[in-house]
């Protein structure tokens, strides 16, 4: 079953087109993240869904209900906020039965409904306290007992997590999406975190301008972006530029400003048509000799390799850095520009390299991607 439906929505600032001609299905129970930078128009969409702000164009659908025009208060949603938005002069038991009363429960299945919504997020004995006496991890637990304890259709996240520290941000987006699963609430969630958004999402949009660059899971934006935004967006990337030097069937020969040449066998049809429309950024873009493309490739799918003889670059070391597990190595290419790889082996070895010394970089052509302008070419 659709849980929420949003079509062709079209939001403006004045005469800004903060969302233009968004898309969107999530399904019953789902949780969808909107994954962006700031600024990208992704709380926008999750205000317009709440009610908070009214589109100029497009139509958003919470099961067979049109609730494009209905004033926030009227819709079966509940929200977590960034700050909390918690009532200082109120115990928490007050703050997290608000919903419920202004929708006329009786006192005595308000008190039942919190006390078992608090032992979920785990803060038993804590009704009594205000917000003011308990941490921020604590506090952003009584906001998601709050939005949940009212049963509603639908959950809106706002970056609930981006005033805590990183040990709490991983234990509670594992709780929220826990919880969210134990009831089954359908769930959009808002964030910059692309960490978050992998941990905690079924889906993610990716969202760019105002447009949706990729929808799909989290295995499926990381390891197979669509664009060149989504590829830099999600995971630690290099990004090489270079020009196209030959193409043959199944062979495409790139030359990087470094002056190294990368050759791709693995591509479907680099001569494919371009049908690409506007809205439309999966179709794969056709090539020709002297195109200027991108290569993008992740820091820990690549390797030093003294010994590799094709699709090889050489660089000279400007940074060690000693990460636990791995040693980050930035180099610089002979083009200047900056190149990052994460070796996980012998990293006594590596650590023992003189800043400033050549070596040879290996990039298995399963390890990169190939743009052009902003298409994947495949």
């Amino acid at each position: 079953m659709v849980e929420l439906k949003i079509e062709d929505l079209h939001i403006f600032y004045d005469d800004f087109h903060a969302v233009r001609g968004i898309n969107l299905t999530v399904n019953d129970g789902e949780i969808l993240t909107l994954l962006g930078p700031s600024g990208c128009g992704k709380t926008t969409i999750l205000r317009s869904i709440a009610g908070f702000i009214t589109p100029r164009k497009g139509r958003i659908l919470l099961g067979e209900k049109d609730i494009t025009h209905v004033p926030a208060r009227l819709r079966d949603s509940g929200m977590i906020f960034q700050n909390y938005a918690l009532w200082p002069h109120m115990t928490i038991e007050e703050n997290v039965t608000y919903g419920l009363k202004m929708r006329k429960v009786p006192k005595e299945e308000r008190h039942r409904k919190a006390m078992a919504i608090l032992s979920q997020v785990q803060l038993e004995g804590q009704a009594d306290k205000t917000p003011g006496q308990l941490s921020g991890g604590q506090q952003q637990r009584v906001a998601l007992a709050r939005a949940l304890v009212i049963e509603p259709t639908i959950l809106l996240c706002d970056e609930p997590l981006s005033n805590l520290d990183f040990q709490l941000r991983v234990e509670l987006r594992t709780e929220i999406r826990h919880l969210t699963k134990k009831l089954g609430v359908t769930t959009v969630y808002v964030t910059h975190d692309q960490s978050e958004a992998l941990a905690i999402s079924d889906t993610i949009a990716v969202i760019n301008a105002g447009l949706i660059e990729q929808v799909g899971t989290p295995l499926e934006v990381f390891n197979d972006p669509d664009t060149l935004f989504v590829a830099n967006f999600v995971g630690e990337n290099n990004q090489i530029e270079g020009q196209v030097t030959k193409l043959e069937k199944g062979l495409v020969e790139v030359k990087t400003e470094g002056g190294d040449t990368l050759t791709y066998t693995n591509l479907q049809d680099p001569f494919m048509e371009d049908t690409a429309e506007e809205g439309d950024r999966k179709s794969a873009p056709k090539l020709a000799v002297g195109d200027k493309v991108s290569i993008v490739t992740r820091y820990d799918k690549i390797f030093l390799d003294e010994k590799a003889t094709e699709n090889v670059l050489t660089g000279t070391i400007r940074n060690l850095a000693y990460m636990g597990t791995m040693v980050q190595v930035v180099l610089n290419l002979n083009d200047g520009s900056k190149f990052t790889v994460n070796v996980s082996e012998n990293l006594n070895k590596v650590m023992g390299m003189g800043l400033g010394s050549t070596v040879k970089i290996h990039l298995p052509e399963s390890a990169c991607f190939l743009f052009k302008d902003n298409l994947r070419v495949r």
